[in-house]
């Protein structure tokens, strides 16, 4: 019996220390893993947000607060509403709307920086789970040089369709 309750206390002490080892690997790889999502979050090419149901900002990325001209501790303060100019800014509480009943929504807007610039966008957004609450990522992309090709194309199509019925009317 002293035998059995000495081995007894080595294999849990075994256990105990495989169960730490266990323990420390699997924070490492979280740790690794958090910081692989926040490097891809900060620098990925077009604007991150996450919201909460009523559009206040709960995170932002760098290029969001770049191109806006903010501060992340600015923007937390912040909701969509925010940084919408007043023809779009309506829109706010809607979108959100659609953005819970259907699960996503893409459609275009436009933001003010904080020096009032207007800047075209194009926001991706999606309803998600965050930390147990149902919250809204949006991924937004300026589409300012788009609208520029589109109307320069479609001016180019006039054009070209004016110059062929003065051809055949003549």
């Amino acid at each position: 019996p002293k035998d059995q309750n000495a081995s007894d206390k080595v294999e849990l002490t075994s256990n105990k220390e495989m169960l730490l080892e266990k323990l420390a690997s699997a924070e490492e790889a979280l740790i690794s893993s958090e910081k692989k999502f926040k490097f891809l979050f900060d620098y990925s090419s077009d604007e991150i947000f996450l919201a909460d149901l009523n559009g206040r900002f709960i995170e932002v990325n760098k290029r969001a607060c770049e191109s806006l001209g903010y501060t992340r501790e600015e923007m937390l303060l912040m909701k969509f509403a925010d940084i919408k100019t007043p023809k779009y800014r309506h829109q706010v509480i809607p979108n959100i709307q659609k953005i819970i009943e259907f699960g996503k929504l893409t459609y275009e807007t436009e933001h003010l920086t904080k020096t009032g610039a207007l800047v075209l966008i194009e926001m991706k957004s999606r309803l998600i789970n965050f930390n147990n609450q149902a919250a809204i990522t949006s991924v937004s992309r300026n589409i300012a040089e788009r609208k520029a090709m589109e109307h320069k194309m479609l001016s180019m199509m006039i054009e070209t369709e004016e110059k062929e019925r003065k051809r055949f009317a003549a």
